[in-house]
């Protein structure tokens, strides 16, 4: 968009962080999972300990997990890995939802991170 050369990086974390109304005030309990997306590949890993991988371009709607397909094991592996070098970059761990509530205030903005107070 910019005209500038794009991120290099291979993948990114993603997980699913929840605003007050879902679970922070509500104290819902939704599974919780953290995962990566590369180019061709999103892996999840829920907090109950299944996991998930799809192929962004063969299955972009992600309807069929390859996760338990024997034909994997490399690519598993390596998004496993990856998946725990992006938690350690971030100085964060894998925790349900609600452990986040309180890096947040009550308009849902951002107050803090795994690092300390977010200055403002």
């Amino acid at each position: 968009m910019t005209g500038r050369d794009s991120d290099t990086r291979e993948g990114v974390l993603i997980g699913p962080y929840r605003s007050g109304e879902l679970c922070f005030q509500t104290g819902t309990s939704f599974p919780d999972w953290q995962g990566v997306r590369t180019k061709q590949f999103t892996y999840l890993r829920w907090l109950a300990g299944a996991e998930d991988l799809y192929d962004n371009l063969a299955d972009p709607y992600q309807m069929k997990s390859l996760a338990a397909d024997d034909d994997n094991p490399d690519v598993l592996a390596h998004l496993r890995s990856q998946l725990s070098d992006l938690f350690a970059n971030a100085h964060d761990d894998v925790h349900p939802g609600t452990d986040y509530a309180h890096w947040y205030d009550d308009c849902r903005n951002l107050v803090r991170t795994a690092l300390g107070p977010v200055p403002g």
